[in-house]
């Protein structure tokens, strides 16, 4: 551990010389900065421990002073706690080791250290329910542990994975009478987790949860304080609604991003989830969002006219979780309630699916679109496949006249001579 610590200084005396001498280190203003880019995997049912919980380094012994191994004190620049966390926030971008080896050195570097890993990081949770038939108490029991562990620990990133089995196939009910009995002991288990006093309140949330009780219990807990928030929406956990008479409206003053990405286990599952009223319910309780990623695409059953602060879309096809079709004219459709001139930022993403509709009603659409927010719009990203030959040339004119940023971007087999007349 002392060479590891040693590294690290070495590492961290060449940036507190480049922080001193120049800005504080920022990124692009056109770069993505997404709130947790690593994480700390926690499987819950796996007995693994990360070496931030077991924290039990002696901090008094150092005396709150920086040292080496042979006691000498390094430069007071690493006295100074804003430079201290802007140097660790670097050396977190590159491993997160780093970051954990500088907190055993003393009171003052655990403190920032904690802080850029508060932000930075997601702790994940997998949890497996066939799992919890074969040992109904050994989830609650590292729940407990993980309470006890959390309770200095002040993460505000989480991911939850929540499924009946390792692989579910749709095919296979997800109920059995031995699933269903374990299902009522973990979803009391799971409400007393997260409604521990250690459980901190969490403001970036990743859900990819089968069940819906665990899901509106998430939401209702930490709806207050969410700012973002990325859900699957599939047909397991909306067919769970038969059982469900809780349809409140949830508050989210804070929220600022949405992420949806629906996924297909059987043929047709798609055009029935704008059927959910709890996906209603939610949708209507969320109005006030900046931001929309939309992985794939169904209709919603929303009324986008009262999102009044939604300046920024987001539409990604992907293949994954059985999706087949990217139904973008469903997209266009609905968008088009959205008021003239309000959106500043547009990224449409072709994937490897089939699109829904022919070439030139979705190049119509795309047109219609773009004018519509022509005024308003600053940053445009198309990403297209080789089987977007249809947008190779636009005949159309666009004049765009507050666009900043502009990426069209081809295959290499078609980009050159691809043509699209967009005017600053």
């Amino acid at each position: 551990m002392i060479s590891k610590i040693q590294f690290c200084l070495i590492q961290l005396v060449v940036m507190a010389l480049v922080v001193s001498t120049s800005p504080l280190m920022k990124g692009s203003p056109y770069e993505e900065q997404g709130p947790a880019k690593k994480g700390f995997e926690i499987n819950v049912l796996s007995g693994k421990e990360d070496d931030l919980a077991n924290d039990t380094t002696d901090y008094d012994a150092a005396d709150s002073q920086h040292f080496c191994n042979d006691g000498s004190i390094n430069n007071l620049i690493f006295e100074n706690h804003v430079i201290r966390t802007k140097i660790f926030e670097h050396l977190a971008t590159s491993n997160v080791e780093n970051v954990l080896d500088c907190r055993l050195v003393s009171k003052a570097w655990n403190q920032s250290a904690r802080l850029v890993l508060q932000k930075k990081y997601i702790v994940k949770l997998t949890i497996i329910i066939d799992d919890i038939v074969e040992n109904p108490n050994q989830v609650m029991n590292r729940f407990h542990y993980k309470n006890y562990r959390m309770k200095d620990l002040k993460f505000e990133c989480m991911s939850i994975d929540i499924s009946p089995v390792l692989h579910f196939c749709r095919k296979s009910s997800k109920a059995n009478p031995d699933r269903d009995k374990a299902m009522l002991k973990f979803n009391q288990d799971f409400f007393e987790f997260i409604n521990h006093p250690n459980f901190h309140a969490l403001k970036v949330l990743n859900i990819n949860i089968d069940y819906l009780i665990p899901i509106d219990n998430l939401l209702s807990k930490f709806c207050p304080f969410l700012e973002e928030l990325y859900i699957q929406i599939n047909m397991l956990w909306i067919d769970d609604e038969k059982d469900f008479d809780k349809f409140e409206a949830l508050k989210f003053p804070k929220l600022r991003k949405l992420s949806l990405e629906f996924s297909e286990h059987l043929v047709g599952d798609l055009d029935k989830m704008s059927k959910s009223k709890y996906l209603e319910t939610l949708l209507q309780s969320m109005s006030g969002i900046e931001e929309l990623v939309l992985y794939n695409y169904v209709k919603l059953p929303a009324n986008f006219e009262h999102f009044t602060n939604l300046k920024k879309i987001s539409v990604i096809s992907r293949g994954l979780y059985g999706v087949r079709l990217f139904n973008l004219l469903d997209f266009f459709t609905e968008f088009e309630t959205l008021p003239k001139n309000h959106v500043e930022s547009f990224t449409l993403v072709f994937g490897d699916v089939d699109v829904q509709e022919t070439d030139e009603n979705i190049k119509k659409e795309l047109l219609h679109f773009l004018k519509k927010q022509r005024e308003s719009l600053k940053y445009l990203t198309l990403n297209l496949t080789c089987e977007q030959y249809f947008l190779q040339h636009v005949d159309e004119e666009i004049c765009l006249p507050k666009l900043k940023r502009s990426r069209i971007q081809y295959p290499p087999s078609i980009e050159h001579g691809c043509e699209y007349n967009l005017y600053v």
